[in-house]
């Protein structure tokens, strides 16, 4: 497992996607959590959590590595813990990973669902062609 620095974003692998968070200690990180308690994610919220709720049943963590940090690790985990309660998850436009990327960099972006959506898109285009 990476070790971890405070306010680093740190991410879980599980099959279909990548859950994230900002690290402060292994009793505290924050993050988008409630899937365990929903899995509609209904109920997805930002709160502290320690490691293990984190993992959700997972060994390991990898520490996300961003070349253009725009925050000092105080002020990331500053933007972290003033969105604490915040109920607006959005699997699609405001998820972990866009979460995790606005408290560090200000830009509220998702490699995941950019993939996604591209991967559609290609899908879509690939059909749109073969009707040609």
């Amino acid at each position: 497992m990476s070790k971890a620095n405070y306010g680093d974003i740190i991410y879980v692998n599980h099959l279909l996607y990548k859950h994230f968070g900002i690290y402060l200690s292994d009793d505290c990180i924050i993050h988008y959590d409630g899937k365990q308690d929903d899995l509609l994610l209904r109920k997805m919220c930002v709160r502290v959590t320690d490691i293990e709720r984190f993992l959700n049943g997972k060994k390991t963590y990898k520490v996300k590595n961003i070349k253009n940090e725009r925050y000092s690790p105080d002020e990331i985990v500053k933007r972290a813990k003033n969105e604490i309660g915040l109920q607006n998850f959005n699997i699609i436009l405001n998820n972990c990973e866009h979460f995790a990327n606005w408290c560090k960099t200000g830009n509220r972006k998702s490699n995941q669902v950019n993939l996604v959506l591209g991967a559609v898109f290609l899908y879509l285009l690939n059909d749109c062609y073969k009707e040609i």
